[in-house]
């Protein structure tokens, strides 16, 4: 019977700490107003391209571009004037990157038919292997 009296103080001074050390927000010590802050204001991001607006076309660019055959015109999500180049191993059968003069793609395993290509696409890198890439 001792041995139980001993076990049940024990459990009993175990719960009172335990108990005891529960506090509610009414017995948590109050803040004065010195300790209060308010919470930091977050400003909005701008994004550094205006994206409403498209940008003008550079004369010389388009000149240049055309001269290499390609066409110069908005592309990408920065709506931003770029030359789409046709490549002229445009639709060869690939292995890796190194078989192709733009992106040897990954789904049909051909050489693309333009750079840049914009968008999310799976490409077959220098050792052959799949690799995602997003380009916007």
């Amino acid at each position: 019977m001792p041995r139980f009296s001993a076990l049940s103080r024990s459990l009993t001074i175990a719960a009172a700490l335990a108990v005891s050390a529960c506090q509610t927000e009414a017995d948590a010590p109050k803040q004065t107003s010195a300790e209060k802050q308010p919470a930091p204001q977050v400003q909005s991001a701008r994004p550094l391209i205006d994206l409403s607006v498209p940008a003008k076309p550079d004369p010389a660019a388009r000149a240049t571009c055309q001269a290499q055959g390609g066409t110069y015109q908005i592309g990408g999500l920065a709506r931003q004037y770029v030359c789409f180049r046709p490549q002229p191993d445009a639709g060869q059968a690939c292995r890796t990157e190194n078989d192709c003069t733009g992106f040897c793609l990954a789904e049909t395993k051909q050489c693309s038919a333009q750079t840049p290509i914009f968008g999310c696409f799976d490409l077959l890198d220098a050792d052959g292997r799949q690799q995602t890439i997003c380009i916007d």
